[in-house]
């Protein structure tokens, strides 16, 4: 079996166009989180479950559209990162193909002698 230094090498299957930023969904997703743990950190402050459950339910209006907000938001973002996923640069990925013979032609590199 010969030695294959292209497909022994680490870098090979680096994403070159990724490697010093990060992807703008992995980003998007980060910040999200950081700014709902702030707004959870905030909204929650002096919230007991004894108060809540002695206080007359006046809220349920809101707590069905902080529902209905969340759930759309999740959705439309996980659409925006479906969306710029499909976009992409159009480049196959690097380590996609391992072999350039079609099927059936003995195209399974790690078989070759």
């Amino acid at each position: 079996m010969a030695f294959d230094e292209e497909l022994d090498s680490p870098e090979a299957f680096e994403a070159k166009e990724t490697k010093h930023r990060l992807p703008v969904a992995f980003v998007v997703l980060m910040v999200g989180i950081v700014g709902w743990c702030v707004w959870y950190f905030f909204a929650m402050q002096g919230w007991t479950q004894a108060a809540a459950l002695d206080a007359p339910d006046t809220t349920s209006g809101l707590n069905l559209f902080a529902t209905i907000l969340f759930t759309t938001a999740a959705a439309v973002a996980a659409v925006a990162m479906l969306l710029a996923q499909r976009r992409g640069s159009g480049k196959p990925h690097p380590a996609a193909p391992l072999s350039t013979t079609s099927r059936g032609e003995g195209g399974d590199r790690s078989r070759r002698t």
